[in-house]
């Protein structure tokens, strides 16, 4: 799965299962839509400024067995405002880099 498959399936909304599978994120990720995303890894690529993944205003996110994996050049990993998120077994790693 890419980048813009996973951003296709999120703007539908509803469940998003990646299978296990680790997507590479080349920009910052945006979630604008309510969505369940389950069971896989999202790694930053070298060069990702910002915010890796941020869930917009107003919409319900839930996040279940997710690792988000940033990259030296990422602000945070996860950025929720005004978001009602739900997380079950999240793991957040940082760059070493930026320790």
């Amino acid at each position: 799965t890419t980048q813009e498959e996973l951003e296709d399936a999120i703007a539908k909304g509803g469940p998003v299962d990646l299978g296990g599978q680790s997507i590479e994120l080349t920009s910052p990720l945006t979630v604008n839509t309510s969505v369940e995303i389950a069971n896989g890894t999202l790694k930053s690529a070298d060069g990702v400024s910002g915010n890796l993944v941020t869930l917009g205003q107003g919409i319900n996110v839930t996040l279940t067995n997710v690792e988000i994996n940033t990259a030296a050049s990422n602000k945070h990993a996860l950025h929720a405002w005004g978001t009602n998120l739900t997380v079950d077994g999240l793991t957040i790693n940082r760059s070493e880099e930026r320790r």
